[in-house]
């Protein structure tokens, strides 16, 4: 098994979560390692890398700590070169420290008390057996094993074990916050600052700082090795600011022959599987519950929050019809590495690419972005308006939403009727990096591309409105498209059961009009946009005021 391909895996996985830019994934995955597969490299050193033991994949998740924000901060570009040669020679690393955030990879099923206050001790390790990725991983009540075959772990507060395949290799989320933090990088507001120098144990070490409203991540590195020797992360606990997750590295320790010689405990309840498969049984079986216990209520009220027991969360859920069809369930829920916020429940279950509830008609202030719903079902009788079921549930957080007219900058996109040259040949405005031969792709810029995927024009119009519109200031631009120049025909899902077989049948591929989709937003994204559009498609875009229906959220006493 190539071990590039796993992490990769996970990294492309981990940023369709954060449901938008999966490329940064890569980007930290070729800084890591600057070849994707061993058969890439030269002759002469694929040799020398079979002979020697190269980085783990747990080094590869504390690497991406520190080694992003090294990306990221220009200044820092030598010592991330530095810390990847560092880090290519080590052979071990143990992971010691606490966090106040368990990240299971199978939801716990029945949780007891809340232990956000509680400190979880982490004790890990990280190595290579004769080139299989081996690690043993302590946090709290889990314990995580994986051995090249399988992938393990155990939940003695749940007396469950969780078996998958070995390619499930969760290293970035295992230690909680890591979704954050990569979700800051993507910004363009994210604050990198340098923290000096300290002494530590007779070493130097460098300090880098990511800052946020919600949080802060501090990474130290060793000045004479240039290893990542610290990482601590500091966000909001309950209503004080706290530090969540502190971790230590050290490289090259031998390992215990109890974690060498560990076998698993038996256990009274056994998953398998990796993906969504017994997830998605576990969530249409809460589903098919609450059916059931609506069906014996006799209030017969048209829209509730249940609260869910213990704070449960699942790691699949979705807006999904009651066996009865009765009702639809809308999970108040992110995922059970952190609650559902205000600006989540907009931007995921709320607003729409187009229409009344469009995403650029939604006003949200900043500081009411990160508050949270209790882990809770939202349920509404099926047909209920969206109007009366997203008013229940800011209410529940003491908000709602009140409707203003106001006049509004349009982008009425105009064409000139040049012939359009093929979607092959039209690329984002500013390129990808390359660097020793490799593209280094997934590097959020703006006018960067965002998936390297082609796409429609009515998908770069969608996906520019939606970058424009972000933060829900209600305040961006917002294109028409008055081109005419042909758009796809609607997938009939009645019709084509997939869309592969629905894009057979029309030759979608004629209605291709770029080979990604470009990144507008930020400081000089409107000139870029406009320059790009016109250069590439012919495409003008005429200013015009016009009257919009803006959703402003803000408190009930107000």
């Amino acid at each position: 098994m190539n071990i590039d391909q796993a992490p990769t895996e996970h990294l492309e996985k981990l940023g369709r979560r954060l449901r938008d830019r999966p490329s940064i994934c890569d980007s930290v995955m070729q800084r890591l390692h600057p070849y994707k597969a061993q058969n890439e490299l030269p002759k002469t050193l694929r040799s020398t890398s079979r002979r020697r033991k190269r980085i783990s994949i747990g080094i590869a998740m504390a690497a991406c700590v520190v080694l992003a924000v090294a990306f990221w901060s220009s200044q820092n570009r030598s010592l991330y070169a530095q810390t990847t040669r560092a880090l290519d020679r080590v052979q071990t690393i143990h992971v010691t420290g606490w966090t106040t955030r368990l990240v299971r990879k199978w939801p716990l099923e029945a949780p007891g008390k809340s232990t956000a206050d509680q400190r979880h001790v982490i004790d890990s390790w990280y190595w290579y057996d004769e080139g299989t990725p081996v690690s043993h991983e302590r946090m709290g009540p889990l314990i995580l094993t994986r051995d090249g075959k399988e992938f393990k772990e155990f939940q003695s507060d749940a007396d469950l074990i969780f078996i998958s395949e070995p390619n499930a290799k969760d290293y970035v989320e295992r230690f909680t916050s890591m979704q954050e933090f990569f979700h800051l990088l993507q910004q363009e507001n994210t604050d990198v600052q340098a923290l000096g120098m300290r002494a530590d144990q007779g070493r130097q070490l460098r300090g880098l700082r990511l800052s946020r409203s919600s949080g802060v991540t501090d990474a130290w590195f060793d000045v004479a090795t240039n290893l990542p020797i610290q990482v601590s992360m500091m966000g909001y606990n309950g209503n004080a600011k706290a530090i969540l997750t502190q971790l230590d590295f050290a490289y090259d320790q031998p390992i215990p022959p109890s974690t060498l010689a560990y076998q698993m405990p038996a256990a009274s309840q056994i998953r398998y599987g990796y993906g969504k498969s017994e997830q998605e049984v576990i969530w249409d079986r809460h589903v098919q519950n609450l059916d059931r216990q609506l069906a014996n209520d006799d209030s017969d009220e048209p829209i509730r929050i249940i609260p869910r027991a213990s704070g449960r969360s699942f790691s699949f859920q979705y807006q999904k019809p009651t066996p009865s069809g009765k009702y639809q369930v809308l999970p108040l829920d992110c995922n059970q590495y952190r609650p559902l916020t205000v600006r989540d429940f907009i931007a995921r279950s709320v607003s729409t690419s187009e229409g009344e509830r469009a995403v650029w008609t939604w006003r949200l202030d900043r500081e009411q972005h990160d508050c949270e719903f209790p882990r809770a079902d939202l349920v509404f009788k099926t047909g209920t308006p969206w109007q009366q079921w997203v008013q229940f549930a800011l209410r529940s957080l003491e908000l709602e939403y009140v409707d203003r007219e106001e006049t509004r900058t349009f982008w009425i996109a105009e064409h000139d009727g040049r012939e359009l040259q093929s979607w092959e040949n039209v690329h984002p405005p500013v390129p990808y990096i390359v660097e020793g031969g490799e593209v280094q792709h997934g590097l959020v810029r703006t006018g960067i591309g965002r998936g390297l995927k082609h796409v429609t024009l009515s998908r770069l119009f969608l996906d520019f409105n939606r970058d424009q519109n972000h933060y829900l200031t209600a305040s961006g631009r917002i294109i028409i498209d008055q081109t005419g120049l042909p758009t796809p025909p609607v997938w009939d899902r009645k019709e084509y059961s997939t869309f592969q077989e629905f894009a057979d049948a029309v030759d979608y591929n004629q209605h291709y009009f770029a080979s990604d989709s470009p990144t507008f937003y930020g400081k000089g994204s409107s000139q870029m946009a406009r320059d790009w559009y016109e250069k590439e498609f012919g495409i003008t875009f005429r200013e015009e005021q016009r009257p919009v229906t803006v959703h402003v959220i803000g408190r009930v006493d107000r």
